[in-house]
């Protein structure tokens, strides 16, 4: 990794093409205990355990909505929000995130 180093949206080609939006965000109740969340999800009966930035994900999709928003976007977002240095494997892990968060019914992909 290069010191530094911020990718731009062609570091993350393979990812430009999907695109989120949250899935009935207004009806999540979002906690904070000692900087991890609970997110309970009333449609689903389901509460989840989140990190900061996995929260950041989900909050920063619906303040762009009704847009939907790529992975591209939301890798720059989160490295501008958390100071990052990052390399190529980051926006697969954020693609790995998202892609958990369409099986949990809280984001959606837009083709």
């Amino acid at each position: 990794m290069v010191e530094g180093f911020y990718p731009t949206q062609a570091h993350y080609s393979s990812f430009v093409e999907e695109c989120w939006k949250t899935l009935n965000y207004g009806s999540l109740i979002i906690e904070e205990w000692d900087g991890e969340f609970t997110v309970f999800q009333p449609d689903a009966g389901k509460t989840h355990y989140l990190n900061e930035m996995s929260v950041q994900i989900l909050i920063y999709i619906e303040n762009n909505a009704p847009a939907a928003l790529s992975t591209a976007d939301i890798c720059d977002y989160l490295v501008k929000k958390f100071q990052l240095q990052t390399d190529t494997a980051f926006p697969k892990q954020i693609n790995k995130t998202l892609r958990r968060f369409d099986e949990l019914g809280l984001v959606k992909q837009i083709s």
